[in-house]
């Protein structure tokens, strides 16, 4: 939950260098596009560079005033976990259309994977 929070936070606040710190080097975010069973039309950031770029590009001018994530299911297995998230960004609301992959690495958990707008439409 502290790193949902982490970025919660550091998107509201703009600090790119908050959000560079949480995320893994080869982390991987994923726009599925509203269409889960249809990798073929999803646009997909991989690696910190392009996260980072995706932040600073798409997410920051939107200035979103706050991010919450009011459902959360979390699943713990060792040095990974997975969270299916509803989250709320600004007046965007996505029930569940968020699947998150943390890994505990080098003694510090950090976020491996986004895929967002996974609820289909």
């Amino acid at each position: 939950m502290q790193l949902l929070n982490a970025e919660a936070e550091g998107v509201v606040s703009q600090d790119i260098d908050r959000l560079m710190e949480i995320w893994a080097q080869d982390g991987v975010v994923t726009d599925a596009n509203y269409t889960p069973d249809n990798p073929s039309d999803d646009r997909v950031w991989n690696g910190i560079t392009a996260i980072r770029e995706r932040y600073v590009n798409e997410i920051f001018p939107s200035a979103p005033s706050s991010v919450t994530h009011p459902d959360v299911e979390l699943t713990i297995d060792g040095d990974s976990a997975t969270v299916i998230s509803t989250s709320t960004i600004g007046i965007d609301h996505a029930p569940g259309g968020d699947q998150w992959i943390f890994a505990k690495r080098d003694g510090r958990w950090v976020i491996i994977s986004l895929t967002f707008n996974l609820e289909a439409r």
